[in-house]
């Protein structure tokens, strides 16, 4: 039992951590194509996309590996806060595919192993560290496995407006809205609508205003000539 104890203690690298939560992401406006510029889309794609995204710094696991008898799998851990000595992640049960493309790790523990609370990058040492809700910590070495970057995140306050290109037929062509909060279509707020190249070549939905140079049942030539109401 004495030689079991003295194992299981050379497992888990005795330290305290204090996770912190003063970390606030960014949110920023953004608006593609710029005004101006000449574009081509073809059917199906997005013609203009204007919204809000977040962008947040969250460490990121390429490859599964473990700390101890803690197990992480692949994906972004986003950042919750920082101190002078650490920088503090927070994580799921299991990863889970946001639907905009990311994916968010998971962190499993052992039957033996206290609940987690946090993970953690020292700073000085470069090891990323579980912290258990004893804010007791176990680390393992700097790893190419793992980096800390930044990721854009949908969440419930993203908010986007998108014009997609469905085509011609005859002197029409079929324009869709579309809008979205987070990564969810929001069907109350979609739509299409035909015009009339013969009529003009110029064309607005909601503010935004459109000149279009060249259309056909496969891509539109245009240009952005105004945003949405509201974005600059």
């Amino acid at each position: 039992m004495r030689g079991l104890a003295i194992t299981a203690t050379s497992m888990f690298v005795i330290g305290c951590a204090t996770p912190s939560y003063n970390y606030v992401p960014t949110t920023e406006s953004f608006s593609r194509p710029p005004i101006g510029d000449r574009t081509v889309a073809t059917v199906g794609d997005r013609m203009l996309a204007q919204g809000q995204v977040t962008e947040r710094d969250a460490l990121k696991v390429s490859e599964s590996f473990k700390i101890s008898g803690y197990s992480l799998t692949p994906g972004f851990f986003p950042k919750t806060g920082e101190d002078e000595n650490s920088v503090f992640f927070s994580f799921l049960p299991s990863p889970m595919n946001t639907g905009d493309g990311n994916t968010l790790g998971g962190l499993q523990k052992g039957v033996l192993m206290d609940p987690a609370a946090s993970l953690e990058f020292e700073k000085e040492t470069g090891k990323i560290c579980v912290v258990t809700v004893f804010n007791l910590h176990t680390c393992r070495d700097r790893s190419e496995r793992f980096e800390i970057t930044k990721f854009v995140q949908a969440g419930d306050s993203s908010f986007q407006q998108t014009l997609y290109y469905n085509g011609r037929v005859a002197n029409k062509i079929n324009i869709g809205y579309r809008e979205y909060s987070g990564s969810m279509a929001r069907p109350a707020f979609s739509n299409e609508v035909e015009y009339d190249l013969s009529v003009s070549d110029e064309f607005s939905y909601r503010g935004a205003k459109i000149k279009v140079f060249n259309a056909n049942n496969n891509q539109i030539e245009y240009e952005v000539l105004k945003n949405f109401r509201g974005v600059n």
